[in-house]
């Protein structure tokens, strides 16, 4: 059995001079105040809410890493990449290593190719090392891509020394 809205209990009676539910008009009460209390708590949350996005977009940091790129590096998808080859030319293995130092790693050969195609990016001549091995032909006889200043890609023998660049992640 279903009951209507603002019906009064049939056992109910009412005392005398007493004002009913139905004889009210609700649009001429006030705002009751804890109403006007929750309805402020709502905005303050919404602000904060609002205050700690615009404070992550300008996050220096991330769960206590640094998220960035750092002085010297563009950002290009999606990581760090050093705008200039590193001075000295050495190895592919030690130029991975120095790579790992700086919490980086030599970049794939089509993304040094996209790369060098940045407004103000030159490529070192003679080529730079990537982190490709193209073949292994007996214990530290092995041959690595690299990319001209022109995007040609190419293969070398890991015993030149080449110059390199770092692709470092944003949050290190």
């Amino acid at each position: 059995m279903r009951s209507r809205p603002f019906a009064k209990p049939a056992n109910r009676v009412n005392a005398p001079g007493s004002v009913t539910g139905l004889q009210v008009d609700v649009s001429t009460l006030g705002q009751v105040p804890s109403a006007f209390h929750a309805e402020t708590a709502e905005s303050a949350k919404d602000a904060e809410t609002a205050l700690n996005a615009a404070n992550a977009v300008n996050a220096q940091t991330v769960n206590g890493y640094h998220a960035g790129c750092k002085p010297g590096t563009r950002l290009f998808a999606g990581a760090c990449w050093q705008t200039a080859a590193n001075s000295s030319a050495l190895t592919p293995a030690a130029a991975a290593s120095a790579c790992a130092n700086e919490g980086g790693e030599l970049p794939t050969p089509l993304s040094l190719a996209a790369f060098s195609q940045q407004p103000s990016i030159t490529l070192a001549a003679g080529d730079e090392w990537t982190n490709n091995v193209t073949n292994v032909s007996g214990p530290d006889l092995f041959a690595v891509v690299t990319v001209s200043a022109s995007g040609t890609v190419s293969s070398e023998l890991a015993t030149k020394t080449k110059k390199f660049r770092c692709v470092i992640p944003l949050i290190s």
